[in-house]
């Protein structure tokens, strides 16, 4: 887990104690060494990338990751906030997708909104070798339904409406 406010570590600790706890620059880590000290398995649940699109440090994170972790260890879900509602700064979200589709992740909702179509701020991801391909199909079957037509990309899905 990794935070840049260190003000928050109080509430981390207390919340999530059985975590890694990391307050450093995102942008700054040595993910490889960070996980290969701290044994992370090969194999690890969910990723959540929610940094700032607008100074570049979502998209410089997600390359770091790309460069130093991804080639050994795989994601079984993960959420990347892209922010495209207020900022394209150098194209991050088809940046990410283009670095998650070469990474074999699928994406299984695109788009994500929750106040409004007009604000979409997020993808998310599966990895096939992990996850049931089956059920993660059949999920975005169901759901085709819950996309609504916006200005921006033409399409947005409220996380809320998500049917399980």
């Amino acid at each position: 887990m990794v935070e840049y406010d260190s003000s928050f570590l109080p509430l981390y600790k207390e919340h999530r104690n059985n975590s890694i706890h990391v307050i450093n620059d995102a942008t700054m880590i040595d993910y490889k060494t960070l996980f290969y000290s701290n044994n992370m398995p090969l194999t690890i649940d969910y990723l959540q990338i929610d940094l700032e699109v607008n100074n570049g440090s979502t998209l410089k994170t997600l390359e770091k990751l790309n460069n130093e972790v991804f080639d050994t260890y795989k994601f079984s879900t993960v959420t990347f906030e892209h922010d495209i509602y207020h900022t394209n700064f150098n194209n991050t979200r088809e940046k990410s997708r283009e670095i998650f589709k070469n990474r074999g992740y699928i994406c299984v909702f695109e788009d994500i909104h929750n106040l409004s179509p007009e604000y979409i701020y997020e993808d998310w991801y599966v990895h096939p070798d992990i996850v049931d391909m089956k059920y993660v199909n059949q999920l975005k079957h169901n759901n085709n339904k819950h996309y609504v037509y916006n200005n921006l990309n033409q399409k947005t899905i409220n996380w809320k409406s998500i049917e399980y």
